[in-house]
């Protein structure tokens, strides 16, 4: 009997040296040296494909915590304006009694949230190969701890904008990748499970051979999300033009379809346009804090916004193309956003793209299922 070939092909076999010569010598009296060496067996490869799925199942319910203390951020931002704070949301700590309560419980599951949804956003970008969208969980989780320390500030509110750049540069990849790649182009994407695995942070200031591999996977890792904010703004430029174009025809009636930016239709471009005017929008907010005012800050606000209203579209777009179970949460929560995202200082509005913001989170949630694009 060749007892290899009854353990299961998953386990990594080792040999082992007292018990081969032992079998060595038992099976030598038995038929002559014909024999085949005994093996023991390591769960290790086992182990290995159990801390992905472990992960996701992880990230996935981190998820759905988040979509749920961002819609109760939501109602106390609106219940916070209804009780006195009816401008900023930057001075919480002058508001009194019922208010008072309000911004707590408003600031701090906002910032929860934020620190919650960083597992989720991660697991969304290692599944989807998207480094851009790893880089957002990692600063949206450290903001999220800043958000828990102090108030959102105007600065917090410009960084926690900034934070979506990398998010939108890794979405606009995914939907080229999914949607409009010719199947002679190539998929612009980056194996990144090393982010989830120990080794990985282990070997990181090795001197050895392994430390210069992972320290150059990290590396590449921020070349590849850089390269994509770049690409971000030049897509936009052409984004811009190739509207012009396609506005024109329409009028003209040359063209039936509504330009591809807002016609519901999967495209790099809107996903390009939202990292671009996120950017533009957050650095003066970033800059200024809250020296930021009147004209200025009513620019920067718009340009956030209509970063976030592109963003909201292409995520439409996708949830309506997918035609699954985030279609619905995506259908109703983004239009939400895309108001609330325009008037970011009023705590009403600030509340409502709140609110908005749990469709986005569900979403993220549910690509840790995902596979080419359908949920699993």
């Amino acid at each position: 009997m060749d007892i290899q070939t009854t353990i299961p092909v998953r386990h990594e076999l080792k040999a082992s040296p007292e018990v081969t010569r032992l079998h060595e010598n038992f099976f030598k009296s038995l038929n002559n040296g014909d024999y085949t060496a005994l093996s023991y067996f390591s769960p290790k490869a086992d182990e290995e494909k159990q801390t992905p799925d472990k992960f996701y199942k992880f990230a996935f319910i981190t998820g759905i915590i988040t979509a749920a203390l961002q819609i109760t951020s939501g109602l106390a931002f609106m219940a916070l304006y209804k009780l006195g704070g009816k401008k900023k949301c930057d001075n919480a700590g002058h508001y009194k009694g019922k208010a008072q309560i309000a911004s707590k419980i408003a600031f701090s599951t906002l910032g929860l949230s934020y620190l919650v949804c960083a597992p989720s956003t991660m697991g969304a970008g290692i599944n989807s190969q998207q480094p851009g969208m790893v880089l957002h969980s990692v600063l949206a989780g450290a903001l999220g701890v800043v958000s828990l320390m102090k108030n959102v500030n105007t600065r917090v509110k410009g960084l926690l904008s900034l934070a979506y750049a990398p998010l939108f540069a890794g979405f606009a990849n995914k939907i080229n990748n999914e949607f409009n790649a010719s199947p002679s182009a190539k998929s612009r994407k980056m194996d990144i499970d090393f982010i989830i695995k120990t080794d990985s942070y282990v070997n990181l200031f090795s001197i050895g051979e392994k430390g210069k591999k992972i320290r150059k996977k990290f590396l590449d890792f921020m070349k590849f999300s850089l390269v994509d904010m770049k690409n971000g703004f030049t897509a936009s430029a052409q984004a811009v033009l190739k509207t012009l174009e396609q506005s024109k025809n329409y009028i003209t009636r040359q063209r039936k379809e509504l330009p591809d930016i807002i016609s519901l239709k999967p495209t790099k471009e809107t996903m390009s346009l939202a990292c671009t005017l996120a950017i533009l929008g957050s650095v003066p907010k970033v800059i200024l804090g809250d020296r930021m005012g009147g004209k200025t800050g009513r620019v920067a606000d718009f340009l956030i916004g209509a970063g976030f209203l592109f963003d909201s579209l292409a995520m439409m777009s996708m949830a309506k193309a997918n035609d699954d179970d985030r279609k619905l949460p995506m259908l109703l929560g983004a239009p939400m956003r895309i108001i609330g995202d325009f008037r970011q200082e009023n705590n009403f509005f600030y509340g409502l793209r709140t609110i908005g913001g749990a469709a986005f989170e569900y979403y993220y949630a549910l690509m840790n299922k995902e596979k080419d694009g359908k949920l699993l």
